[in-house]
């Protein structure tokens, strides 16, 4: 029953608002959402990703006064206020509570007995008042539409299939031939429907021999035919499924591998590997269920079209139960989806939960915290588990009620036919054809409808991989003409730059000037927290500065092709990891020609090649981000290989020799300086590394003032 009263609520009869559900695609963007919400629910149209885009929003996530202020650019007015849970039905609904001190909700209603939330991280909850007092911490926001509120209109694209995968070729003329050979075995497959009636009506009664044995050659053959279209539709479909499945992967990785960097860092890890399961979904759907719905549609029609012929009132009841059918499909469709996107989501949660563990199983394992992790692993997996459970439980109902309107129907229609048979108007032959076109006509048109609405639900899946299709590249315009890098001098200037995550947020960089000259060795120091990190990734073109310019030999970099000025850059950052490979692989990048002579010249500038010939397996030894047999020290030096690797003019160190002792970082400084001029700027707090700058930059002390070194 509880089902039913939550279908029942979902009518909205009467001329209530109701309040839109928006999830949460990064991880600390629950404010961003819940503003979104009630904006929509007090008349704007929005689209997430367009306020995003709009209102950016850090990984240090959101404050009560952000909030705020978003919904201040919504024209909505704020009022924060301390609640108990007892005085939670007497504040204007909807509004924004504080949850489990990291978290933001909308709060949707209160009954006697339960609290109604809109989750952006989970979905609708219904919590009864004990578990509701455990997460909530007496802090809400009540926004209300100032009296001047012009209603925002965002230009909501929902991702299409065309969106998602393009224009693939031959999908037509795949899906054509599996429509032509599933049709001939459908045919095969009605046709074989009046064996019955022939046997009965004209064999039995004729007693003919050959007219047996003609009719029971003839449906023989039918067989074949059947077998033979059924083998040659799978097949073919199982050919086209694999081909289109390659093709549409690949798309969306190579997008994905395209994709800004911060899209990476906001989103968690299991959740962007889910989105990718989204595409086998809509692959089956595409190569296997529109096969199907268009097969059982056009059958339906026969079929309905024999009863039709048969008796007029077996083809009205057969009607009438399919259109009870539809009503219930319908009923349940937002229940099956949201539960459904309830499912994912949990299962994304587990898988992120899981492959962090096995990344930092050594910390784990050292700080004793196996049984720790192991019981809130199981607890994600409960959750995901109890999900895929009220999926199923729904579906047990579902088909409970579909086998009792089909049973009734059956029921009526041997009840009705029979009496026509009785009175003269059906032989037992054309009752029991009749029976069985009932048959096809309920398993078809149940089929279609059940097909329908697994494509309605496509538009869930596309939403999860719209999210990654539809983020822009980090491109160069195909348009637009980039200065080319390769006669610029390796020199880098800082002009006014200021940057920070989020409109939020204070800014981490705030006008900020300093030059590099090519060839020159600069050390950027300050106290940790203080901005270094984000210079460097404002040089590599990874975050963009919110305002000033960086210049590259006096041209602005907005002004350069990323991937070409990237391409003059070796670089190795505070979270730079081995792949899976091996030591040769990782050097050279994976390179597709690798200049084995250039991966030892390297290694020796780096202080690793001798260790390395050393290996029984030398430059073939395996190696990757979990198992190896190198120290921190050998990883940063092969690492610094890497960046060497590829000849680079402009070397960016972000605590680059952290883990390597005086001598070898001192060797290393000393072979990379007798190279060709190359700019080196080096991120460090030893000062043994700082002594080996030519020129040492204080960004804490530049930070607001004119440049000084």
């Amino acid at each position: 029953m509880t089902v039913l009263n939550d279908l029942a609520e979902r009518l909205q009869i009467g001329f209530s608002r109701k309040i839109p559900l928006f999830y949460q695609s990064e991880a600390a963007e629950c404010g961003l959402a819940c503003v979104g919400m009630i904006a929509e629910y007090w008349g704007h149209k929005l689209n997430l990703t367009r306020l995003r885009s709009e209102m950016s929003v850090s990984l240090n996530g959101s404050t009560l006064s952000d909030l705020m202020t978003m919904a201040k650019k919504l024209d909505l007015s704020g009022r924060p206020l301390r609640v108990e849970v007892d005085d939670l039905a007497n504040v204007a609904n909807p509004c924004i509570l504080h949850w489990d001190l990291n978290h933001f909700v909308v709060l949707v209603k209160v009954s006697r007995h339960y609290f109604y939330i809109h989750d952006p991280y989970i979905g609708r909850r219904r919590l009864s008042r004990a578990a509701f007092s455990q997460h909530f911490t007496g802090v809400i926001l009540e926004l209300t539409p100032i009296d001047s509120m012009a209603p925002m209109r965002h230009d909501i694209h929902q991702p299409t299939l065309r969106d998602v995968f393009g224009r693939p070729n031959g999908l037509i003329g795949s899906l054509a031939k599996i429509v032509a050979l599933a049709l001939v075995y459908e045919i095969c497959v009605l046709g074989a429907s009046f064996l019955p009636q022939v046997v009965i009506d004209h064999v039995v009664p004729s007693q003919d021999q050959s007219l047996l044995s003609l009719v029971i050659i003839g449906f023989g053959l039918l067989l074949l035919i059947r077998v033979g279209a059924s083998a040659l539709r799978a097949w073919t479909v199982m050919a086209v499924s694999a081909s289109f499945n390659l093709q549409w992967r690949a798309r969306v990785f190579q997008h994905m591998m395209h994709l800004p960097i911060p899209f990476f860092e906001k989103r968690n890890l299991g959740d962007i590997a889910s989105r990718f399961d989204s595409l086998d979904v809509i692959e089956s759907a595409i190569t296997k269920q529109v096969v199907e719905a268009l097969l059982d549609g056009m059958l339906a029609m026969g079929a309905l079209a024999m009863l039709l012929g048969y008796d007029p009132k077996i083809a009205a009841i057969a009607l009438g139960a399919m259109s009870v059918y539809f009503l219930l499909r319908q009923g349940f469709f937002a229940r099956f989806r949201e539960l459904n996107l309830e499912f994912i989501l949990s299962s994304a949660k587990e898988k992120t939960y899981f492959l962090e563990t096995v990344r930092s199983i050594q910390s784990i394992r050292l700080f004793g915290r196996t049984d720790n992790r192991a019981v809130r692993w199981q607890n994600l997996l409960v959750d995901e588990r109890n999900a895929d459970i009220r999926q199923q439980k729904l579906g047990i109902m579902f088909e409970s009620m579909s086998t009792l309107i089909f049973g009734l129907e059956g029921l009526m229609i041997v009840w009705v036919g029979t009496a026509a048979a009785l009175t003269g108007d059906l032989t037992v032959g054309m009752l029991i054809a009749a029976l069985s076109f009932k048959d096809q006509f309920s398993t078809r048109v149940s089929g279609f409808i059940d097909t329908l609405f697994q494509l309605k639900m496509l538009s869930l899946h596309l939403e999860r991989v719209g999210d990654v299709v539809l983020t822009e590249r980090e491109e160069p315009e195909p348009q637009r003409s980039y200065v080319d890098v390769a006669h610029l001098s390796p020199s880098i200037r800082f002009e006014q730059v200021s940057y920070q995550y989020s409109d939020h947020e204070p800014r981490v960089i705030d006008n900020l000037s300093f030059e590099i000259h090519a060839g020159e060795a600069v050390a950027l120091i300050g106290a940790s927290g203080c901005g270094k990190t984000t210079v460097i990734k404002l040089m590599l073109g990874m975050l963009t500065p919110t305002q000033g310019q960086i210049l590259i030999d006096g041209t602005p970099l907005s002004s350069l092709n990323l991937s070409e000025y990237r391409q003059r850059i070796g670089s190795v950052m505070q979270d730079d990891t081995l792949l899976s490979g091996s030591l040769e692989e990782n050097i050279s990048f994976f390179d597709l020609q690798v200049d084995a002579q250039r991966v030892r010249d390297v290694a020796a500038m780096a202080d690793i090649r001798q260790h390395i010939e050393q290996l029984p397996m030398g430059y073939e030894t395996l190696v990757g981000e979990l198992g190896n047999t190198l120290s921190g020290g050998q990883k940063q030096r092969v690492l610094l290989a890497r960046a060497l690797y590829r000849q680079p003019d402009i070397l960016i160190f972000d605590e680059a020799t952290s883990h390597l002792d005086a001598q070898s970082e001192q060797h290393i400084n000393t072979m990379i300086r007798d190279q060709a001029a190359i700019t080196r700027v080096i991120v460090a707090h030893r000062p043994s590394t700082i002594d080996s700058a030519d020129r040492v930059i204080d960004i804490a002390a530049l930070n607001g003032i004119s440049a000084q070194s």
